[in-house]
């Protein structure tokens, strides 16, 4: 884009220099009618050499004013390429600012579903240790014969 803009601002100033545009039609015309007296009428030397500066001099304007149509018509073409990639610029910063919009609502529900995940977690968190508490009923108290008596090993005899 910065390309574009660079090039146009280079080549509107090099057409901008430039005032007078010749015909370009008018002169090929010209060419085309001296080229063809050159090679079907008969003339004399003096006449003939005089024909071809003529052709030359003609030639010479004809590619001068070619440069000059190329040079506008090349102001024109990047002017439109211009005008295209602002375009295109315009449409993908839209399609951007929807993009945003639309990950921002899903980012919002993505936040307020793990905000309702975690909350039903932690209330699960809870239930269990409730329904545990309510759940365990006392049980019967079991003793066995090893919680009672304590077993002593009695010292060896050292002989």
């Amino acid at each position: 884009m910065y390309y574009k803009k660079a090039e146009y601002e280079t080549v509107s100033k090099m057409s901008e220099s430039i005032t007078e545009s010749p015909n370009i039609g008018r002169l090929r015309r010209i060419k085309e009618k001296l080229e063809f007296r050159i090679a079907t009428e008969a003339h004399t030397l003096d006449a003939e050499r005089a024909l071809i500066r003529k052709v030359n001099e003609v030639d010479k304007e004809f590619n001068e004013a070619l440069k000059v149509y190329r040079i506008r018509r090349k102001v024109g073409l990047v002017k439109g390429d211009i005008e295209q990639l602002e375009r295109e610029l315009g449409e993908l910063d839209k399609k951007m600012e929807e993009s945003n919009s639309l990950l921002d609502t899903l980012y919002s529900e993505l936040r307020s579903l793990t905000n309702v995940r975690r909350q039903e977690r932690d209330r699960d968190r809870d239930r269990p240790a409730r329904n545990r508490e309510q759940k365990e009923e006392p049980k019967a108290v079991s003793i066995s014969l090893e919680d009672i008596a304590v077993i002593k090993k009695r010292p060896s005899k050292a002989k």
